[in-house]
């Protein structure tokens, strides 16, 4: 054997298996149940949904071998669990308008405070959940909560609002983004309910939002740009831009965004 050949094949023996290759794969097997890879992947989907985020590769192993340990030691509590979560997550899928931003919202505010479906018991895809989806701030009274994709929502929606105006797209310095993000989570923790649930409306949305406008007509364009309640154009800094478009009622924003281009459903960001 060559030495380019001998060091591939070295190179090949230490590189480990996924735990998962398709869905039919078999995890684990206890108590004379098994658990198939398609049945455990329920938590990454519902972490994916909730987050409207991919989760990445190397915490989707973690996942699989946690919920392996977890399904060798408690087979049905596991699978019970599981089909929770594969509910939660395919409901949240199809859900479409704010319905869905405020489930959305309540789910996020549940998972971490390590309630509902897996995250009560497993401090892997507690953490799985807290690095794909970035809490960004949070109400116990009315136990929404919303990340930092729902954040970068708004500055998405504002370029949009901006350019049908004829200006150039948001541009926002490192430096501006601070107090960008904190108009957004002020707003949040100082409004209402229905405030929280509209500012929770956008970036999970966002990539359906950006399809479904490039397939709108004119006429259904021009009525949600007459309708939505747009700064003057201006020619001001994009953070001033951004500001005014969060000055008016983030609710009507969120509301005819989703009746006259909508509704939308949560999708991957890109």
């Amino acid at each position: 054997m060559s030495g380019l050949l001998l060091v591939l094949a070295l190179l090949g023996c230490g590189k480990e298996e996924p735990l998962c290759p398709d869905d039919a794969a078999i995890l684990a097997s206890a108590d004379g149940q098994e658990l198939s890879c398609g049945t455990a992947d329920a938590a990454n989907d519902y972490i994916r949904v909730l987050s409207a985020r991919a989760v990445s590769k190397s915490d989707r192993e973690r996942v699989y071998a946690a919920l392996k340990a977890r399904f060798e030691a408690d087979a049905s509590g596991t699978l019970a669990d599981l089909a929770a979560a594969r509910s939660e997550a395919d409901g949240l899928a199809a859900a479409k308008g704010l319905d869905a931003a405020e489930r959305r919202a309540s789910l996020v505010y549940q998972a971490f405070k390590r309630q509902g479906p897996l995250m009560g018991t497993d401090d892997v895809i507690v953490s799985t959940m807290a690095r794909t989806a970035q809490l960004w701030a949070s109400d116990d009274e009315t136990q929404l909560a919303m990340t930092e994709l729902d954040v970068e929502g708004w500055l998405k929606y504002a370029s949009l609002c901006r350019e049908v105006q004829g200006g150039g797209p948001l541009k926002l310095s490192i430096a501006d983004r601070v107090p960008a993000y904190q108009v957004v989570e002020d707003l949040f923790k100082a409004g209402p309910r229905e405030q929280q649930i509209a500012l929770a409306a956008m970036g999970p949305f966002w990539p359906h939002v950006k399809a479904q406008w490039a397939a709108a007509s004119y006429e259904q364009q021009q009525a949600w740009i007459q309708a939505a309640p747009l700064p003057p154009p201006m020619t001001a800094s994009s953070l001033g831009y951004f500001e005014a478009v969060l000055a008016e009622s983030p609710a009507s924003h969120a509301a005819l965004l989703h009746d006259k281009i909508g509704p939308f459903q949560i999708r991957d960001a890109e």
